[in-house]
C-alpha cells in the first residue's frame, strides 16, 4: 500500500550526520599556545586549528646547536693538530654560527616574561620597619 503524492520539491542537498567529528592529536604532545577554532566551526584542509608553544623545542634546538658547534670546533682543532699546525683557524660556517648565536643571545627573548613586580603595601612596609626596630632593640 502506498500513500498518494500530491506535490514535490526538487532540490540539491547534502545529508550529514551530526556526530561526524574527527579527533586531532599531536604525535609528541605539547602546550597549546593558541586555539584558533571553537566547537561548531567549519574547517577545511590546511586551516590552522591550534598553535603549539615552541619554547621547549627551541630550547632543545639551542642545546643541540651548541653541541654541534662544539663538535665542529673540536674537528677543526684535531685537523689542525693532525696537519702539524700551530694556529687554529675556524672555518667560515663556525664563525657564522657563533656570530648568529651571539646576536640571538644579545636580544631578549619575547617568549620569556618577567614576573610581575610585587611592591609591598605601606602597611606591610611599616610592619617590616617595626620588626627591624624590635630586632635592633633586642640586640642592644
Amino acid at each position: 500500500m502506498t500513500a498518494p503524492l500530491h506535490g514535490a520539491v526538487v532540490a540539491n542537498a547534502i545529508v550529514k550526520v551530526e556526530g561526524n567529528r574527527k579527533s586531532v592529536q599531536h604525535l609528541d604532545g605539547g602546550i597549546i599556545k593558541e586555539l584558533r577554532v571553537k566547537e561548531g566551526d567549519r574547517v577545511t584542509a590546511g586551516d590552522v586549528l591550534i598553535v603549539l608553544d615552541d619554547s621547549q623545542a627551541r630550547a632543545e634546538f639551542d642545546v643541540l646547536s651548541q653541541q654541534y658547534l662544539v663538535l665542529r670546533a673540536t674537528e677543526e682543532r684535531l685537523k689542525t693538530e693532525l696537519a702539524g699546525g700551530s694556529v687554529l683557524a675556524m672555518s667560515a660556517d663556525i664563525k657564522a654560527a657563533l656570530a648568529h648565536r651571539r646576536r640571538r643571545l644579545a636580544k631578549p627573548d619575547p617568549s620569556i616574561r618577567k614576573p610581575p613586580c610585587r611592591h609591598r603595601r605601606p602597611a606591610q612596609r611599616d610592619q617590616g620597619e617595626d620588626r627591624a626596630a624590635r630586632v635592633a632593640d633586642n640586640r642592644r
